[in-house]
């Protein structure tokens, strides 16, 4: 649910090179993130608990806090973003601005207003770059 919140979209500008990269699809897709973070280690915890120690009570409380982290990391990781709306290096290519668009003459700055993109998911995400997702285990 908070993936679909739009949150904070911070002022960029135009000629910042550091968001002026090319739009492409996720770099670690979803899947093998998944894998990484919470497969492997639930693997772990199961085989450790259930075959080392033989104990379900291990089992169940080591599941449960693995679960438990996984989801308030992704949580406070979420609420984060949504409060700082950093762009991400692809801002520009996802923003579309409309054709003429450019800076404002006060602060220098332009925001999300200038977007065409039609998409709300790609634009929305195209502001949440900070905390990295992937470092905290959390698409």
């Amino acid at each position: 649910m908070l993936n679909r919140i739009g949150g904070h979209k911070r002022e960029f500008s135009l000629t910042d090179i550091t968001i002026q990269r090319p739009f492409k699809a996720e770099h670690v897709p979803p899947t093998l993130l998944f894998i990484i973070s919470l497969a492997i280690p639930l693997a772990f915890v199961i085989i450790i608990g259930g075959l080392v120690y033989k104990s379900r009570w291990d089992v169940h409380n080591a599941v449960l806090g693995l679960f438990m982290g996984f989801t308030v990391t992704g949580v406070v990781t979420q609420v984060v973003k949504m409060g700082v709306g950093r762009p991400r290096p692809d801002a520009i290519a996802r923003c579309q601005p409309y054709e003429g668009a450019h800076d404002a003459a006060v602060y220098g700055l332009s925001n999300y207003t200038i977007c065409t993109q039609e998409n709300a998911h790609i634009l929305n995400d195209g502001f949440k770059s900070f905390p990295s997702g992937h470092s905290s285990c959390e698409h």
